[in-house]
């Protein structure tokens, strides 16, 4: 019998440091991948327990067991941009936050929530740098865009991931200052971008100008960040194996 054993108290220890870091700003804890192996529904009741009321998935399934399992209040960030008509009807149905990286995606969220006499509640996605998704600091026009004429959607924040925050402070400092350039934008022509979000759990503790309105932490909860140095967070798991042979 192999197991997984997860100390709760270094979870908790992380999730303080992460308080911390965060400095007053709004923690979106980044529960994908089985919230970093830890097991979903359990990281989020024990992050609930702690006052964490706002999470981040990748997963549509994430987003339908949280809903299932009496997280009903709770904001739930859907960090994938799709264009899966079954996949955004669901998100929209389970009032999940969408992110909208393209006007593509915008122009299909409205339709679906349109069709099924909702407002579809979404974060815009900027992309500085990272290249997953996102609209190019120099698509204004098209994220205006949103603001002016998608009546079904609801902008509630908008966000950036860094593309090497890690080893890059120049590149990453030349991307915040755009992203925050692009927030002015918005604001210049007459509308509210709701939160800002850029520092995941990299930019959170190496950096003290990545929190703006809000933090999205991950790999800190679990205390394995990429590179050498782990700012005091705790490793909060490890492997139990049965003996099963002695030679």
């Amino acid at each position: 019998m192999k197991t997984l054993v997860i100390d709760r108290q270094d979870v908790l220890y992380n999730l303080q440091l992460i308080k911390q870091r965060a400095d007053g700003a709004q923690i979106i804890a980044n529960i994908s991948a089985n919230a970093q192996g830890m097991g979903l529904l359990e990281t989020a009741r024990l992050l609930r327990e702690e006052g964490i009321s706002s999470f981040a998935v990748s997963e549509t399934e994430a987003v339908d067991q949280l809903r299932e399992a009496g997280f009903e209040e709770e904001n739930i960030l859907m960090l994938r941009s799709t264009l899966d008509p079954a996949e955004l009807k669901k998100l929209i149905e389970n009032r999940a936050i969408l992110t909208v990286g393209s006007h593509e995606t915008a122009a299909a969220v409205n339709g679906i929530a349109e069709g099924l006499g909702a407002i579809a509640e979404v974060h815009i996605k900027i992309d500085m740098g990272l290249g997953h998704y996102g609209f190019s600091p120099n698509e204004l026009d098209k994220i205006l865009s949103i603001y002016r004429y998608m009546s079904n959607l609801a902008v509630s924040g908008i966000y950036m991931r860094f593309s090497n925050p890690l080893n890059d402070e120049k590149l990453t400092r030349e991307e915040i200052a755009g992203f925050r350039e692009v927030v002015a934008k918005i604001n210049e022509a007459g509308f509210e971008t709701g939160i800002a979000h850029a520092a995941d759990s990299v930019a959170l503790f190496k950096y003290d100008f990545c929190n703006l309105d809000a933090v999205c932490p991950g790999s800190a909860l679990i205390g394995r960040l990429p590179g050498g140095e782990n700012f005091g967070l705790r490793k909060v798991g490890y492997i139990e194996a049965g003996l099963e042979e002695v030679k």
